[in-house]
């Protein structure tokens, strides 16, 4: 197992499948960064150099928030909207679904476990 970002990357993988594990790397994300770097597609984790690993450390340190740091911008974008009031945070906050999509037939486990924290609170 190799550990990059915190992460324990399965040796048997495909550098492209691998990198999934990591926060904030999606599938098209790995493929950009493989073919970036110039590692075939059926290249495995385990087959990886030490220099290959450096590099695909910095590259990926350079151009991607990643992890912890995704995550806290995440949150600080969920606060920011709470805080001023907004309808997005106001449905962040009650719990209930945010991007416009029905509720009068869907989403009724979304908004019975919104009902559920919101009276805890």
């Amino acid at each position: 197992m190799i550990t990059l970002f915190g992460k324990n990357l399965k040796s048997h993988l495909k550098v492209s499948v691998a990198l999934t594990e990591i926060f904030g790397i999606n599938r098209s994300t790995s493929e950009r960064l493989t073919n970036l770097l110039g590692f075939g597609c059926n290249y495995k984790i385990s087959q990886l150099t030490k220099n290959q690993l450096n590099k695909l450390m910095k590259l990926i340190e350079q151009e991607y928030i990643i992890e912890n740091d995704l995550r806290l911008d995440i949150r600080n974008d969920l606060k920011r909207l709470i805080s001023i009031n907004s309808y997005k945070g106001f449905r962040h906050l009650n719990n209930l679904p945010v991007n416009g999509q029905r509720t009068r037939t869907n989403a009724l486990t979304q908004k019975r476990l919104g009902l559920l924290r919101n009276r805890k609170l």
